[in-house]
């Protein structure tokens, strides 16, 4: 178990002043010379098989979307209804829901203003809330389609997203 020391107590020999010298060299040993990024494509860090000219120039930045899924009406989506008379819980059919749902987010992007309005859903109790990473600039479109004011709360956001993925998915 061994001898417990008081809180304060520093070992003579472990907590020795160094010298400036020592301190120079052991900061001398940690420090990496740094590479500028242009000079690190052409070193042979990438790995094996990639091409330097396929590599993927980061243009857009991702931001978490909260994603929220009500509860379809009964009748309203056969496969969902089909989901739930296998024994599925409400939860997973909604998640699964979702995640099918999930590819409709480019369709969604290139809806124009009044197509918005028939992708409603009528909602039940239940519900479940997932993140999605989207590009700042598809959500940017997304929002400036369904919350052109910008008075929706994150959240309503999400709820609006989910319908609509929901309900194009559904459509096809």
């Amino acid at each position: 178990m061994g001898i417990k020391t008081p809180p304060g107590y520093k070992h003579p020999l472990k907590h020795k002043q160094r010298g400036p010298e020592v301190q120079s060299l052991a900061a001398a040993k940690t420090a990496k010379p740094r590479i500028p990024i242009g000079e690190k494509e052409g070193s042979g860090s990438r790995r094996q098989g990639q091409n330097p000219t396929q590599v993927l120039k980061h243009t857009d930045e991702k931001v978490r979307v909260r994603v929220v899924a009500y509860e379809p009406k009964p009748g309203q989506f056969e496969r969902y209804d089909a989901m739930r008379r296998s024994g599925i819980s409400d939860k997973d059919a909604l998640l699964g829901f979702l995640r099918s749902a999930r590819g409709k987010i480019g369709v969604l992007v290139d809806c124009s203003a009044k197509d918005i309005d028939t992708l409603t859903l009528d909602q039940g109790p239940a519900f479940v809330e997932t993140n999605w990473s989207l590009s700042r600039s598809g959500l940017a479109q997304i929002k400036s389609l369904l919350d052109p004011f910008g008075i929706l709360t994150p959240r309503a956001l999400g709820a609006k997203i989910g319908a609509a993925v929901i309900v194009l998915n559904e459509s096809d």
